[in-house]
């Protein structure tokens, strides 16, 4: 299900119209329509962030939820297997990097949300550490191989 398919059936638990949401977003109701018949998942953030703010938070975790679900499954069904370890994990960035290994995959695109609201401050921050880590081993990867 695409942000579409998610955004209908919210304006329709709401009560709302597509116009209604037009005019608290100010998006052209044709987008908001074109979304919905699309049922794209290429929406701009900043048109995405419009229309949640719009929506309230419930109906945000529910369109992230339900698009995210449905386009990156695989990643959904690992990491929430694996939740409770992650959660009780010494070293979060040691689990990441020996349990979700797909995630290291060059040929797979990950961008999604991710969902932090379970993790505490300080695994947030290395969950944040451990992506500048492998940023900053990738740049030294590529400049190696070129010098």
């Amino acid at each position: 299900m695409g942000y579409g398919a998610s955004l209908k059936k919210i304006l329709t638990n709401k009560n709302m119209t597509v116009i209604d949401l037009s005019e608290k977003t100010g998006i052209p109701s044709t987008t908001l329509y074109s979304i919905i018949k699309r049922d794209s998942n290429d929406i701009s953030t900043e048109t995405l962030a419009k229309i949640c703010e719009a929506l309230g938070t419930e109906a945000t975790y529910s369109l992230l939820n339900e698009n995210y679900k449905a386009t990156y499954k695989v990643y959904y069904d690992v990491i929430h297997e694996h939740m409770h370890d992650l959660l009780h994990e010494k070293s979060t960035s040691e689990y990441l990097k020996t349990k979700l290994q797909l995630f290291a995959e060059p040929s797979m695109s990950y961008n999604a949300p991710l969902d932090v609201s379970d993790l505490t401050n300080d695994e947030i921050e290395q969950v944040k550490q451990y992506i500048e880590f492998l940023k900053s081993q990738r740049n030294k990867n590529v400049h190696s191989t070129t010098d």
